[in-house]
């Protein structure tokens, strides 16, 4: 049977449309319609600038904010409730679109557009299946959706969470967070090796500001410019123009600044080239290391979910937390110094690593 599914996600940062993204491959793969929307894409100036462009701002300006917000949630749930008569505003021809797409299944990488889903079943009274994909490595409480069919979640820990608030087990399953099969496919690292101009039995070390390009890497570059150690970088910059101009104007005093780059589809290549990523611990960027059973200095998390996203992985002996620029060069050095560290955290990330969870999360939500 051909099942109709449609993946929502919210664009409030990468991640959670990158999770879209990956379960939309998986679906297709398998046959079936899948229609994956940005919940943004069909709302108005307003919605699309208090989602995208003032959480950016919050939690780039005043992190503070956003660590309150996080830990006093009942002071904010008011606001972000679902409520029918305020979701036909903000989100009507989404909900247009769902009413003629008619899908067996909806999926939401996000919570705003999984409360949205759950409010627009009861109230149209519909009969798709509901299930929500969480993008962290910990749970929150604005992620319960009580009429959810199914929680997919990256943890055991989680999945205790879940059950400690009422949700029951069967509802609840363990698939980690979807990535693209693409980062856990063999490569020849030779040949990549070729193709980017690095040197064989030297460590390689990746460095991300994400796709917004938020991370002060300039900083961060000049400061690694002390190390003394035999390395090579790859700096990816996201959307960042500034700051990639900057950059590049480093590689004329540091040779060991191979490349310098903007935003990027093929970090998959850049990763499975690499011994080291150095990264903000966002949900899916983490997923996506250790899915390419990469190692990783953790920087810079936001409050809250970034937070714990670098406690799982550090707790699991799959990367190292960096609070600051001096932590950041003390773990770097540590870690070039001594490569023989990394094959050892490479094997904990492999340990710990879901790649498959896009086809896991498809093949349990078409069951429902």
């Amino acid at each position: 049977m051909n099942k109709k599914i449609i993946i929502v996600s919210v664009k409030a940062g990468a991640g959670h449309f990158k999770a879209a993204q990956a379960l939309e491959e998986a679906a297709k793969a398998r046959g079936f319609t899948v229609k994956n929307a940005d919940l943004l894409d069909y709302t108005n100036g307003l919605m699309r600038f208090l989602f995208a462009g003032l959480y950016l701002k919050v939690v780039q300006i005043f992190p503070e904010l956003w660590a309150f917000g996080y830990k006093h949630y009942k002071l904010v749930l008011p606001f972000i409730k679902s409520r029918p008569w305020l979701d036909k505003i903000n989100f009507g021809r989404f909900l247009k679109l769902a009413e003629e797409f008619d899908p067996d299944v909806v999926i939401a990488t996000h919570f705003t557009a999984a409360a949205v889903l759950a409010t627009y079943r009861k109230t149209a009274k519909k009969n798709y299946k509901l299930a929500v994909v969480l993008t962290d490595y910990e749970y929150h409480p604005v992620w319960l959706v009580k009429d959810a069919d199914m929680f997919f979640v990256a943890t055991e820990k989680m999945k205790s969470q879940l059950a400690s608030v009422g949700v029951p087990a069967g509802k609840i399953s363990i698939t980690g967070i979807p990535v693209g099969l693409k980062f856990s496919e063999q490569k020849d690292e030779g040949r990549l090796k070729q193709k980017y101009g690095l040197k064989p039995g030297v460590p390689t070390v990746l460095i991300s500001a994400g796709s917004f390009g938020v991370t002060p890497l300039g900083e961060m570059v000049k400061k690694l410019k002390n190390v003394a150690a035999d390395f090579e970088l790859l700096v990816v910059c996201g959307r960042n123009e500034q700051l990639k101009k900057e950059l590049s104007a480093l590689q004329k005093s540091e040779p060991r600044l191979k490349h310098v780059f903007g935003f990027v589809d093929f970090m998959d290549e850049l990763m499975a080239v690499s011994d080291l990523f150095v990264t903000k611990p966002g949900g899916i960027s983490v997923s996506e290391s250790l899915a390419a059973g990469l190692p990783m200095i953790l920087i810079e998390p936001i409050p809250g979910q970034e937070e714990a996203n670098a406690a799982y992985i550090s707790e699991n002996g799959a990367g190292a937390q960096a609070r600051d620029l001096a932590s950041l060069v003390y773990e770097f050095e540590r870690l070039v110094k001594n490569p023989g560290k990394l094959p050892e955290m490479a094997e904990r990330a492999d340990a710990i690593a879901k790649p498959n969870a896009a086809n896991d999360i498809i093949e349990e939500a078409i069951k429902l």
